[in-house]
């Protein structure tokens, strides 16, 4: 075993979730604490870590619970400790100890209570910037332990506005990772600021903090990613509309006539490669499949697919396709075999007795 070496330096300690952290079986959260003390209490406070772990930051509960054997001794003379927690129990707490009787005076109109909070927004309000010692014995930590943290600083919730500017001015924010996947499609994502402050105002609403911003756009950008990509888009305009509909936005982008009609083209290149015809479709024919993806609000495939495959017309290509041995493998779509497809293949097949 190696000898031990004992350490002073300068460092930080941080407890994370201190609030509902649970002591090693063993000891009680009364030891815990009592060691929580001894720690934080310079020169009798050395603890014994790992050689080879960080001594400028240590997690709370290497610090505190220890483990294994050890071989590198630090003092903690010098090193600021950090504890954290959401102490969800101790708002209760504190809101019966200061009270909320109404004082008789109003705020923007509304009656208020002794802490200057109207009823309707009581509900959701934290008391914990007006905690004090007592209110932490209370919850169930030592007073010992508490008297020994001097500074207290409770953190507000996230704004609607803290959002909508993590999503703007963060270095890597969570628009930009997006921007960055459409960006590997060959599409601009761009958005407006309306569109990013409901983005912001509906991430409030999960109440999970800026995680909720990831939530949100992937909800609202998750049908265009899959969508897109397999048409002619280039640029993408998140608007307040697409955020409020993304599946309503997304049909009414696939139906507008310039992705409609690049559609219809691909479509056809993938009948000549998946069915080995050449289909012509004459520009007035095209001209009615855009209008009637604008009009029913379908996709040029779906439009398509019904029109021509669901009627049997392309199998019926094949078939005459596979009869000439592949002589006759180029076709004309034209307005009447929208309309009446079943007696225009009939036409075929009697031009293709004829041949014979």
């Amino acid at each position: 075993m190696s000898p031990t070496r004992t350490a002073t330096l300068d460092g930080e300690v941080s407890g994370p979730n201190y609030d509902t952290a649970q002591p090693p079986p063993g000891l009680t959260r009364d030891d815990a604490g009592q060691g929580s003390e001894k720690m934080m209490n310079g020169a009798g406070g050395d603890k014994e870590l790992h050689a080879g772990q960080p001594v400028k930051h240590v997690t709370w509960p290497e610090l505190r619970f220890g483990g294994g054997q050890a071989d590198q001794t630090i003092s903690t003379k010098f090193v600021l400790f950090i504890f954290s927690g959401a102490f969800n129990g101790m708002n209760e707490i504190i809101k019966n100890r200061v009270g909320t009787k109404p004082m008789g005076f109003f705020v923007d109109g509304e009656e208020t209570d002794t802490l200057g909070l109207s009823p309707s927004k009581e509900e959701s309000q934290s008391y914990l910037h007006l905690a004090e010692t007592k209110d932490f014995v209370e919850a169930g930590l030592e007073p010992e332990f508490v008297g020994r943290i001097p500074v207290r600083v409770a953190i507000r919730a996230l704004t609607s506005n803290d959002l909508y500017r993590i999503l703007t001015e963060a270095e890597d924010s969570v628009l930009l990772q997006f921007q960055n996947d459409f960006d590997g499609y060959g599409i601009q994502l761009k958005a407006e600021e309306a569109a990013l402050r409901r983005v912001a105002e509906l991430a409030v609403e999960e109440r999970t903090g800026a995680r909720a911003l990831v939530t949100i756009l992937e909800k609202v950008l998750r049908g265009f990613k899959f969508e897109l990509p397999s048409t002619s888009c280039k640029e993408l305009l998140l608007t307040k509309a697409i955020v409020e509909d993304p599946q309503g936005s997304l049909q009414d982008l696939l139906c507008a006539a310039p992705l409609a009609r690049a559609s219809v083209q691909r479509w056809l290149e993938t009948v000549e490669r998946t069915s080995k015809i050449r289909l012509d479709m004459p520009d007035d024919v095209r001209d009615r499949i855009v209008e009637e993806c604008a009009e029913q609000r379908q996709a040029a495939e779906t439009v398509l697919d019904r029109r021509l495959r669901q009627t049997g017309v392309i199998s019926g290509f094949e078939s005459i396709r596979d009869a000439t041995k592949g002589k006759v493998d180029f076709f004309c779509v034209n307005q009447a075999m929208l309309d009446t497809p079943a007696e225009e293949m009939q036409k075929w097949t009697k031009d293709l007795d004829a041949m014979a």
